[in-house]
């Protein structure tokens, strides 16, 4: 159980612990409340056949990897807004509009 000072109620008691989500799930392993990483958006554009997130549709690496696709005769497929959450185990941020930010920068 973990307190929280709140001055015009007094303390709130929430029935889980700071590190973890509503579900009782560590944070960083809940797919529902996951938050992305400083300088990645809440929702992010992937393609089907994409390894990468993008924070931005119009990203030259999305039609980039679209081009290269077309041209080894794969199948292309269009952009899609999907929350971070769901592809945060299974893909790579882009390094072109998901930069590296740290604590200090932001």
């Amino acid at each position: 159980m973990v307190e929280d000072e709140n001055l015009s109620r007094g303390p709130v008691r929430y029935p889980f612990s700071v590190s973890e989500c509503k579900h009782g799930v560590a944070l960083e392993r809940c797919f529902d409340c996951r938050r992305p990483p400083l300088g990645v958006n809440d929702v992010v554009y992937v393609t089907k056949g994409g390894t990468h997130f993008h924070n931005r549709p119009d990203c030259p690496n999305i039609e980039g990897g679209q081009s290269r696709a077309s041209s080894l005769g794969m199948n292309t497929y269009p952009t899609e807004s999907v929350p971070y959450s769901m592809v945060a185990l299974e893909r790579d941020r882009c390094s072109t509009c998901c930069p590296t930010v740290t604590q200090g920068d932001a």
